[in-house]
């Protein structure tokens, strides 16, 4: 078995006491008239070495039993026990870097707990979200089938239903699409210059154009310079506004605003809707990933809690800024865009 250095520490320290005991007792036998030096010179040799072995027990033994402990406290998965020690010397500078060490080892362990609830989270929301309107599908599609629907009017109806339904499937797998539950999103597309109302309205037109938007109360304000720029990445900048507006468009009521304008050296967009309902401390859970408030309630709106992180994590990437707040007794979620000057 390897001896630890706290046990040769200890060995030296024997050692250096033992060897001058010895050479003391020596002199004592040559020269038993003249003790008084020799006990002297003895006093001041034991209160060195005592002073000696104080010091190196005090800055090197006690510290390196300190981390041992802490190390196999590590081991056995314990890593809420704090290091204290405290000091500029070599020993010190180990121990700092060594807490830091456990403190990451401790972070790293609680996102790994956090992201299994996540995942736990996920895992429920995507069983019930697929399973509800592949439910209703199936029932109206029977219904069809077993005739219960007579008239033409009837049968349009059910038909219109089933299309809603896979729809929101079809989002839904979208979704899942875009995202690895295992990994954090990174949005990285090669940027260019866009005359953004030019790219914005285009845009618009062509998502205005899905049914979901047919029949919603949809009203924009745009106000914005033509010759206006930012950098962006054009797919991912378009996958940004859609997640921005489905979310908007999911939970409206009677209201769904888009407004744009500019800043000296920013364009400003705040999509509001009137069907939130969140309260104020909630609303800075809605970039989180997974975060839906109907995780509590049931969720019939199809919502995996994915699109607004999606959303977050690309204006992340292109150092814009997306907020949300209650205002108005409307739901805001603001992105501001760094414009090219």
């Amino acid at each position: 078995m390897k001896k630890s250095i706290v046990s040769h520490l200890r060995g030296l320290i024997i050692v250096t006491m033992v060897i001058p005991t010895f050479s003391l007792m020596f002199l004592i036998s040559e020269y038993p008239t003249n003790l008084f030096p020799i006990f002297f010179i003895g006093f001041l040799y034991v209160m060195l070495v005592l002073i000696t072995s104080f010091y190196i027990k005090h800055k090197i033994i006690d510290p390196i039993s300190v981390l041992g402990e802490n190390a196999k406290n590590i081991m056995k998965g314990n890593m809420s026990e704090e290091i204290d020690y405290h000091s500029d010397d070599e020993i010190g500078q180990f121990a700092l870097i060594f807490k830091q060490m456990k403190d990451q080892l401790l972070e790293n362990e609680q996102s790994k707990l956090r992201f299994e609830e996540e995942r736990m989270q996920f895992i429920t929301n995507i069983t019930h979200d697929l399973k509800t309107p592949l439910s209703s599908i199936r029932a109206y599609v029977e219904g069809l089938q077993e005739g219960i629907a007579k008239t033409e009017q009837e049968q349009t109806k059910y038909l219109e239903i089933i299309d809603r339904k896979a729809i929101e499937i079809e989002s839904l797998i979208d979704q899942l699409k875009l995202i690895d539950v295992g990994e954090p999103i990174h949005w990285a597309g090669k940027p260019e210059k866009i005359a953004f109302r030019t790219w914005l309205e285009d845009n618009l037109v062509s998502e205005l154009e899905k049914p979901l938007y047919q029949h919603s109360n949809f009203h924009t304000s745009i106000e914005v310079d033509p010759h206006s720029l930012i950098s962006a990445n054009s797919q991912d900048l378009k996958r940004l506004l859609n997640n921005l507006l489905d979310n908007a468009l999911r939970y409206q009521k009677d209201v769904l605003v888009l407004k744009v304008f500019e800043t000296p050296d920013k364009i400003c967009l705040d999509i509001a809707n009137d069907g939130y309902t969140l309260s104020n401390s909630e609303v800075k859970q809605v970039f989180e990933r997974f975060y839906t408030k109907e995780n509590e309630i049931g969720n019939p709106k199809g919502h995996l809690g994915i699109g607004l992180h999606i959303a977050d994590n690309i204006a992340k990437s292109m150092r814009s800024a997306l907020s949300a707040e209650i205002k108005d007794e409307l739901f805001h979620v603001m992105l501001s865009i760094p414009k090219v000057l």
